[in-house]
């Protein structure tokens, strides 16, 4: 929509920098969608490939194809990113982060985020973890990848807190601003005895 003047309406809503509580009440309701659409992924995959995990009853025993694990992987990263980097693109920002009234710009706040930035933005928040799911799957080096990727998040929200745009390192590399809408504060009632 637009108003009078021609000028797109969300162009004209006054922002603010979206705050880490906000942001990661987002993520985690983008966890919850994902998680959905990565679990209905791994079910086709099962269905056109068979079972990752295959049980012997009659001997109560538990085998695992890790190729087929390794490509549910692989696809739940897949699916991840066409998750995120879709929806910065196409929609201007998550799902979850939409669902609380944010918003993402690039770091003039000025533009939508270009797919260049999109992609540099997942890379650095989303990737690590599907990442971590994929090499856990190869190798058997799974507290070391898990410290390496807590370490990171942490890194991530300490320099989001930190920072007066709300910026974390991922922001500032992939040159992208989380906004949020900011709602106007009604005008106090006048005073009776004014």
């Amino acid at each position: 929509s637009a108003d009078a003047a021609g000028a797109p309406a969300d162009s004209l809503r006054a922002y603010v920098y979206a705050d880490v509580p906000n942001r990661l009440v987002g993520i985690f309701l983008d966890g919850v969608i994902l998680s959905l659409l990565i679990f209905l992924g791994a079910v086709a995959l099962s269905a056109v490939f068979g079972p990752v995990v295959r049980f012997d009853l009659d001997n109560y025993t538990a085998s695992v194809d890790d190729t087929l694990a390794v490509a549910n992987a692989v696809a739940g990263l897949g699916i991840g990113g066409a998750y995120f980097v879709g929806s910065y693109t196409l929609l201007g920002a998550s799902p979850g982060h939409r669902l609380l009234g944010m918003r993402l710009r690039d770091d003039t706040a000025a533009r939508p985020v270009s797919l260049a930035s999109a992609v540099v933005r997942w890379l650095l928040l989303a990737a690590p973890l599907g990442l971590a799911g994929v090499v856990t799957t190869i190798a058997a080096a799974d507290l070391l990848v898990n410290l390496a990727v807590a370490a990171w998040y942490l890194v991530l929200l300490v320099t989001t807190a930190r920072s007066p745009a709300k910026q974390g390192v991922h922001d500032r590399l992939a040159r992208t601003l989380m906004v949020k809408s900011a709602r106007q504060v009604a005008s106090p009632p006048p005073d009776p005895e004014a």
